[in-house]
């Protein structure tokens, strides 16, 4: 009879344990800074040209700010450093831009 509980309780155990997990797993994935699409540019493209000694970055955006309408932005930019590419994009556009 105390081994059928003994195991029972092991079986209880267990089973919280996992429940545990992933409750716990499931929580902290929700835990993500989140962005309104139609409040941001979407990057869905992004391209880096070598042009003489600067570098020509393009990109093309989506834009999700109107209600059941799709429209893309293209934009291009010249500048000296590769990781200047994106700041130099964000500051042509209306709204923050992020990786879509």
């Amino acid at each position: 009879m105390k081994i059928k509980i003994t195991m029972m309780l092991k079986k209880v155990l267990s089973f919280l344990k996992t429940s545990f997990i992933l409750a716990i797993t499931f929580s902290l994935s929700a835990c993500e800074d989140t962005k309104i699409v139609n409040k941001v540019m979407l990057v869905q493209t992004l391209g880096y040209d070598v042009d003489g000694k600067n570098i020509r970055g393009s990109t093309l955006m989506g834009d999700y700010t109107k209600k059941n309408v799709i429209g893309a932005t293209f934009l291009e930019i010249k500048t000296n450093s590769v990781y200047d590419v994106f700041n130099k994009l964000n500051s042509k556009t209306k709204s923050p831009i992020e990786y879509g």
